[in-house]
């Protein structure tokens, strides 16, 4: 029986290659070029990304698989993805559980559901207010960490980043959500609020172009 990290290689998004005269499964989207997206560079892929999504009735279906697993590429490639099939519910709820489950996309993440959930401000402050823990961590993680209340200081300041320059959310400015933010706001050393408002830029931009 595969496993949930296996059945990605299964999905529409991967193909058989070959490195160094050995099979090996090779991602058909760059996500290097989706990563530190530029609108000239990363329009190709796209392009072929939308190619890509044709050949599955059913490509909700196979973001979800990808959705599911822990390594943060998947979950790259699903966020542009999400952006262009039809069930944008369903792209919405899972995009949702994959940040609360904490990714290292989480900015790209949240990007991606400011754009899509027509409930995001609602959204986002409920997770502000809670201080954005992280929801059923993993064993390796309660282990790691010595608890199961898990901070997601990436996620947190991705919301926050959000919900104030494209939002101008005066919930914002709440005794509460403050206190969170000067304390979680430390312990994010990727400028994480502006990785989220870049790649929502850029995407965009491509997305329009």
């Amino acid at each position: 029986m595969l496993s949930e990290e296996e059945k990605v290689f299964e999905t529409i998004f991967y193909e058989k290659g070959e490195f160094e005269g050995r099979e090996c499964n090779v991602a058909r989207i760059n996500y290097l070029e989706v990563l530190n997206v530029r609108q000239a560079s990363s329009q190709s892929e796209l392009e072929k990304l939308k190619g890509v999504l044709l050949e599955s009735e059913k490509p909700e279906k196979e973001i979800e698989i990808l959705m599911g697993v822990r390594n943060w590429r998947p979950h790259l490639i699903d966020c542009l993805a999400a952006l262009l099939v039809d069930d944008k519910p369903l792209m919405v709820k899972t995009l949702w559980e994959t940040f609360d489950r904490s990714s290292w996309v989480n900015p790209q993440i949240a990007a991606t559901l400011s754009i899509l959930d027509k409930s995001f401000i609602h959204n986002a402050l409920e997770r502000l207010r809670n201080g954005v823990l992280v929801k059923n961590p993993s064993k390796y993680m309660i282990d790691a960490y010595k608890t199961d209340k898990i901070e997601n200081p990436k996620g947190f300041m991705s919301l926050w980043g959000l919900l104030e320059t494209v939002f101008n959310c005066d919930e914002l400015s709440s005794p509460n959500m403050l206190s969170n933010k000067e304390i979680i706001g430390k312990k994010d050393r990727d400028n994480s609020a502006i990785i989220a408002l870049s790649w929502r830029n850029e995407i965009k931009g491509m997305l329009n172009a």
